[in-house]
């Protein structure tokens, strides 16, 4: 192999690794901003778009185990972001819902990860869009993705579109 094939796969894997470590440092990030992690973050984002859900459903959404769910709303409930709802038919299924400091806090919460990803794409023309797309699912296919991962098809927060705009509004770019 070439000394210049060799440096771009190197650029690659290095590529690779920064792009994790921003998104393991993301939510220590947002724990400071806003004194939740991502996965605390997202929830009540989640919530406060889908309205009422039952935690399979919201483990789901957020792709998390149903054990981890449970911490997760744990200490949302905690926090008084978060109540669950006792259903009216069968006690035994709740509901989870925000409640109004979640509303509150839902709506300053910082930027996450993928609005400022979705900002910067956005600028990109359609041909290179589809061409990143295209190249990082080859890129996943490299790693064989496992299925529980590969099942996850589309943005469980597709606001994040309207976020990443709203976002770029207020920063006057």
């Amino acid at each position: 192999m070439d000394e210049d094939r060799v440096a771009a796969i190197q650029d690659i894997v290095l590529t690779f690794r920064k792009l994790v470590s921003a998104v393991h440092l993301n939510s220590p990030r947002m724990k400071k901003e806003s004194g939740l992690t991502g996965p605390q973050v997202e929830a009540l984002r989640i919530l406060a778009k889908e309205g009422s859900l039952s935690s399979a459903s919201l483990s789901r959404k957020l792709c998390v185990t149903p054990s981890n769910i449970t911490g997760i709303i744990d200490r949302l409930e905690k926090k008084g972001l978060v109540e669950r709802v006792r259903g009216v038919k069968d006690r035994r299924i709740s509901q989870l819902e925000l409640t109004p400091s979640g509303k509150v806090m839902n709506e300053t919460l910082p930027s996450s990860i993928e609005g400022t990803l979705i900002n910067g794409l956005v600028d990109m023309s359609d041909e290179e869009i589809s061409e990143l797309a295209a190249h990082l699912k080859k890129f996943l296919d490299l790693l064989q993705v496992p299925a529980s991962i590969s099942r996850i098809t589309q943005l469980d927060s597709p606001s994040l579109l309207t976020e990443g705009s709203q976002q770029e509004n207020s920063n006057g770019v």
